[in-house]
């Protein structure tokens, strides 16, 4: 046997023994025990078995689908290693792991939950040796094998648990987690790491949601780079929007200074001079958004080149844009002053609405701060013109950083409230259409049977002018006898009261009053979303209305999905919603927290009006904001023999029952007459 080997088993055996007698000293939760906390697998493949002792019902945590039942179990298991159940009730049970031969050692730590406790157990698998290796092989490699990789720090994301980025000539890797000179965690400032430095660690791969990692590594070496941005004036790197100067101290130990400037900011950026470490970088004026770059200064020893980056950004004009021209501009912090009117609300705690224009439909992800939104008043059917900047999620674009600058209330009326109201408020009023006196502009008269109001031009939405307000009734087929809603200011002409420069909203064919799709009753006027709600509620003990779920149905995901979480781990919880008059149904999603199917209870007063059983879901875990997938299986409904005469405040709350749960997640609550 070669020496070191030798010296790596006898390593192995001094850490198993330190292991050994660990858990010997170890005190056992009251709620799960496990008869050893290392379980070891042969290099040349085969199983290893432990038992649990439980006083619940327990589980594996976090999330990946190893299952093939219909409601597979979910767990944290590396794709090398699988289990023979990865949870289980209350009592004991034995729990044989399984891998395949490798080449390589490979460990990972599991964690088993139970009564809100966890315990950890260490999985082994030969011994983990350490692979010198490029940032390439590392992307390519398999997950769980330790490496040695060596390259330079081009960012810092988080300096207390110590995430950065290291990338060589190869390719790029996430480094999750730095452990400091004693093997302990959060504390990575104890390195003094910058960007630009040369560091050589060593870790476990991983893979999470596509992203390469190496985590929790351990600092080799670092080889401090011989630049580094000294000073900045101005020292927030932020220049006005008439442009001018930045000058940049740099503390360099190299041969001479090199800058670059990225091409696309070439047209905006320049340099003004290089003095001794003195640089001097000039910006033009800016007349579109805000804008950014970052440039890269270099020296040399002779043999090495060194690095140091340093943020540049340039406040811009708000660009005022229509919604097609927003969703159309590339992610950046440029501020868009965007005008629409609100056509729904996934979240009114933050503030998460649709807001759409006459062309097209935007996802405003938050308005203001927490709370803000539901202070302001704001509704479905209001006009807003709000500030922001173009992100996106999971590809689809959206608002992010919304401000609200302007806002116009849009009251719902019906048509005798419109003739005798002042001039000058905006509603929304839904009438017969009576008679069409012009299809170009959408002049239309429309009645109750009794009474008559003209609008003076239907146009297909809020910002529309020229040729743009042209053809809504082509396009929507408006024709007499329909059922048509539309919303403007109100004014007088002549004597006689109109809606002036009206917005189509809505239109029902032919007076008929079932919605177009009878397979979706629950949004007959085409406002709601799929997992909109549109009933009030008021929240009682242990339930949560703050929490926000990102759900996947079918081939599609809802982000930012309002949603009440009844419960704790150790209590039930309950809310109540009003119900509206004339309700007829009311459909919903539910699911219980993960691992732990739960029991919904409805009340009105005294009398239970029916319970439901909801299945656990493996996204209802941890905290908001929770990613969850569910199928047609999580919708349930309640329908009423008769329609409700008056608003009626329904009791939901989950109990024990058929389930055993605590917690559950509503959402999509949707109350149709």
């Amino acid at each position: 046997m070669k020496l070191k080997y030798i010296i790596a088993t006898l390593f192995a055996g001094a850490a198993l023994l330190t292991a050994c007698q660990k858990e010997a000293d170890q005190h056992y939760l009251d709620e799960v025990k496990v008869s050893t906390s290392y379980v070891s697998l042969p290099v040349d493949g085969g199983t290893a078995s432990l038992t649990i002792t439980a006083t619940d019902s327990w589980a594996f945590a976090k999330a990946v689908n190893i299952g093939t039942e219909k409601a597979p179990v979910m767990a944290e298991l590396p794709t090398w290693l699988t289990a023979s159940t990865l949870s289980g009730a209350a009592g004991e049970v034995t729990v044989t792991f399984s891998a395949e031969k490798t080449l390589d050692g490979r460990t990972t730590e599991l964690q088993i939950v139970c009564g809100g406790k966890t315990q950890r157990i260490n999985v082994i698998q030969g011994l983990a040796t350490v692979s010198n290796a490029t940032c390439a092989e590392v992307i390519s490699g398999p997950d769980s094998k330790n490496y040695r990789v060596t390259g330079v720090v081009t960012k810092i994301v988080n300096t207390t648990y110590g995430n950065w980025y290291l990338q060589d000539e190869t390719g790029e890797v996430y480094i999750y987690g730095t452990l400091d000179a004693k093997g302990a965690t959060k504390n990575f400032l104890s390195w003094g790491l910058e960007v630009g430095d040369e560091i050589t660690v060593e870790g476990p791969k991983t893979t999470y949601n596509g992203t390469v990692e190496l985590v929790d590594v351990t600092v080799v070496n670092i080889s401090k780079s011989l630049i580094k941005v000294e000073t900045v004036d101005p020292e927030d790197a932020v220049l006005p929007k008439e442009g001018g100067d930045i000058t940049v101290t740099l503390a360099n130990k190299g041969n001479n200074i090199g800058l670059t400037i990225p091409e696309d900011a070439k047209s905006w950026l320049g340099v003004s001079s290089i003095s001794d470490n003195v640089v001097v970088l000039t910006a033009a004026a800016n007349e579109g958004g805000d804008r950014e770059t970052t440039v890269l200064f270099t020296t040399t020893d002779g043999k090495k080149d060194y690095t140091a980056e340093l943020a540049i950004s340039q406040k811009g004009a708000i660009i005022d844009a229509s919604v097609a021209d927003f969703l159309a501009a590339p992610v950046s912090s440029t501020v868009y002053r965007v005008t629409g009117v609100i056509t729904s609300v996934a979240n009114p705690s933050y503030g998460n609405v649709n807001i759409k224009d006459y062309s097209g439909e935007a996802y405003v992800y938050g308005i203001g701060a927490k709370g803000d939104f539901e202070a302001s008043g704001l509704k479905v059917g209001d006009i807003v013109t709000l500030l922001g900047n173009r992100g996106e999620y999971k590809g689809n674009a959206q608002m992010t950083g919304g401000q609200l600058e302007k806002s116009t209330p849009v009251t719902e009326a019906d048509i005798p409230t419109i003739l005798a109201a002042a001039d000058g408020g905006y509603y929304r009023v839904t009438g017969t259409v009576k008679e069409i006196k012009n299809d170009v502009y959408g002049n239309i008269y429309i009645t109750d049977g009794t009474n008559d109001l003209y609008v003076y031009g239907c146009y297909p939405g809020v910002g529309a002018s020229g040729d743009a307000r042209k053809g809504v009734v082509a396009a929507e087929g408006i024709e007499v006898g329909d059922i048509l809603t539309v919303f403007g200011p109100k004014s007088t002409y002549n004597g006689t009261p109109q809606i002036n420069g009206g917005f189509f909203w809505s239109l029902e064919k032919g007076g008929s009053e079932d919605p177009e799709d009878p397979e979706d009753p629950e949004d007959p006027s085409g406002e709601l979303g799929l997992f909109d709600t549109n009933v009030t509620y008021a929240v009682g003990t242990s339930c949560y209305d703050d929490g926000v779920i990102n759900v996947t149905l079918g081939e599609s995901t809802y982000e930012n999905v309002f949603s009440l979480k009844f419960g704790t781990s150790k209590k039930y919880g309950d809310a109540t919603i009003t119900l509206p008059a004339g309700t007829k149904k009311v459909t919903y999603y539910a699911v219980a927290w993960k691992g732990n199917p739960a029991t919904l209870k409805f009340s009105v007063g005294e009398n239970v009006i029916g319970t439901q059983d909801v299945a656990a879901n493996d996204g209802a875990t941890s905290n908001s904001p929770y990613t969850i997938t569910v199928t047609d299986s999580d919708k349930y409904e309640m329908a009423f023999e008769t329609a409700l005469a008056a608003d009626t405040a329904v009791k939901v709350e989950t109990c024990e029952g058929t389930n055993t749960g605590f917690r559950a997640l509503v959402f999509g609550i949707q109350a149709t007459k």
